[in-house]
């Protein structure tokens, strides 16, 4: 009786250890994962719509004005204003967070068109595609540069003289 007792002791203990070791299977694989890349954008495939094109705008942290929005397959094209009162970083920082939210984050836009009209100066073109991104994947090197001259080099910038633009005011 005896030896049942210490058999049947021994397997409850085991089977305690067991449960408590794989128990932290989890938090392990957690903390490798620390070091790892974090996804930027949902996992899954972000069509872009008429229907859903107001929320991926809301989505996408602006302070520059939207005065036009159109999406023709897999164009999307952006009319912005610049207000007065925005500095000139901050409007191409936004034009950065178009364009890499919509190339990176939606599965069906190739391309990014935005027609910046500014108030004190020259309004501007910004055309980036698919294929200006080989250069830098993920746009990621933006920090080694200001916003301005990070799109200047990556995709196709074109300065509009501003008596081109004022019939569209």
């Amino acid at each position: 009786m005896k030896a049942l007792a210490k058999r049947l002791l021994a397997t409850v203990v085991l089977s305690i250890m067991l449960a408590a070791l794989l128990s932290f299977v989890p938090f392990l694989q957690n903390q490798s994962d620390r070091n790892s890349d974090i996804a930027v954008f949902r996992p899954d495939s972000t069509i872009l719509t008429e229907k859903n094109i107001v929320d991926f705008v809301k989505g996408v942290e602006m302070a520059v004005e939207i005065r036009r929005i159109n999406l023709d397959g897999s164009q999307l094209l952006f009319e912005l204003i610049q207000p007065s009162t925005l500095e000139d970083e901050q409007l191409y920082k936004d034009c950065f967070r178009l364009i890499k939210s919509s190339l990176l984050g939606l599965d069906n836009i190739k391309e990014v068109r935005l027609f910046i009209v500014t108030p004190e100066r020259d309004s501007f073109f910004v055309q980036a595609n698919q294929e200006h991104l080989r250069k830098d994947p993920k746009m990621e090197n933006s920090q080694k540069h200001s916003y301005q001259t990070y799109l200047k080099q990556m995709f196709e910038f074109h300065t509009i003289p501003d008596n081109t633009l004022k019939g569209s005011r």
